[in-house]
C-alpha cells in the first residue's frame, strides 16, 4: 500500500475547504439524496460524499457504511483528488498502490471504486463523490460522464449551501441596527406624539 502524496497546492486547496464551512456539519437532504440515487442508479451497494481533510477524509452523506470518515492515509480519494479526472480502480487488490489497504483485506472489502474529483469554482480539488462495490467491475464512459455530472451537482449543491450561510450571517449581522432603528423610530413617534398631546392641551 502507498499513501497519495500531498497536491502541490495542498495549503491553498485545505484553506478553500475551510472556506466552504462544510467539514463536520449536519447531515442534509440534498447531498444524502445524491448519493441515495447514485447507489441506485450504479447498483453499488456504497456510494460516498466525502471531503479531505488535512489527517482525514470525512464523509458529508454515505449509503451502505456506518462511517463518518477513515484516516487519510488510506483513503482512495487522497488519490482521487490529485486529478480532476474519474480515477476507477476495477480491482483493488490486483492494484500495489491499494492491495493491502486495511479497507480492502478487512471491512468493507473493497474491490471496485470509481471517484470523481469534487472542484470547486476556485479550481480546487476539496472532495470525491466515489462508487465502491465488494465485487470487481468496469465502468464504460458513458457511466463515467453520468457520475461526472453527479459531481458537478454536488459542487453547485455546495455553492448554493454557502451563499445561504453568507446570507444567513449577513441577515444575522443586520437584525440588531433594524432593532435599533425600530426602537429609535418609535421613540421618535412617541415623542412626536406626547409634544403634539401637549399642544393641544395649551
Amino acid at each position: 500500500m502507498s499513501a497519495a502524496p500531498l497536491p502541490a497546492n495542498e495549503s491553498e486547496r485545505l484553506r478553500n475547504l475551510y472556506h466552504y464551512s462544510i467539514l463536520d456539519s449536519l447531515p442534509e437532504k440534498a447531498f444524502d439524496s445524491i448519493v441515495e440515487f447514485a447507489a441506485n442508479f450504479f447498483q453499488v451497494p456504497i456510494a460516498t460524499i466525502g471531503f479531505v481533510d488535512k489527517n482525514r477524509q470525512w464523509f458529508k452523506a454515505i449509503r451502505g457504511l456506518d462511517l463518518c470518515g477513515t484516516e487519510r492515509e488510506i483513503a482512495f480519494s487522497a488519490h482521487t483528488i490529485l486529478n480532476n479526472e474519474p480515477m476507477v480502480i476495477p480491482d483493488a487488490k490486483q492494484d500495489l498502490r491499494f492491495n493491502l489497504n486495511p479497507m480492502v483485506t478487512g471491512e468493507p472489502f473493497i474491490r471496485f471504486y470509481a471517484g470523481v474529483p469534487l472542484v470547486t469554482t476556485e479550481d480546487y480539488n476539496i472532495g470525491t463523490l466515489c462508487l465502491i462495490d465488494h465485487q470487481p467491475r468496469e465502468m464504460n464512459q458513458s457511466q463515467l460522464d453520468r457520475l461526472q455530472h453527479l459531481a458537478e451537482l454536488v459542487t453547485v449543491r455546495l455553492g448554493l449551501r454557502l451563499a445561504s450561510l453568507k446570507l444567513s450571517e449577513a441577515t444575522a449581522k443586520m437584525q440588531p441596527k433594524v432593532l435599533v432603528k425600530s426602537s429609535l423610530f418609535q421613540a421618535e413617534t412617541g415623542m412626536a406624539t406626547l409634544l403634539a398631546t401637549a399642544g393641544r392641551r395649551r
